[in-house]
């Protein structure tokens, strides 16, 4: 059987809280560069991507930064 895909409300909720997890387990520096590349496994499943703001999602080094663009990319 298969699964039904997750909605991007769904994706975004379970993004945010993955990220918010990495940054309290890795801290802000290593959690910002390691939130980069699991972002980037979240984003290929929808299809509107934004590229100029991933670029600055993968630029930013403040965990703050980087969750309100990821919020941007959902909006």
């Amino acid at each position: 059987e298969l699964v039904k895909s997750p909605s991007k409300l769904e994706i975004y909720r379970v993004l945010m809280a993955h990220l918010e997890n990495l940054y309290s387990f890795y801290g802000k520096g290593a959690g910002v560069r390691i939130a980069r590349k699991h972002i980037s496994w979240y984003l290929r499943h929808l299809d509107e991507i934004d590229g100029n703001l991933k670029q600055q999602i993968n630029q930013t080094v403040e965990p703050n930064t980087q969750l309100a663009l990821v919020q941007l990319l959902f909006k």
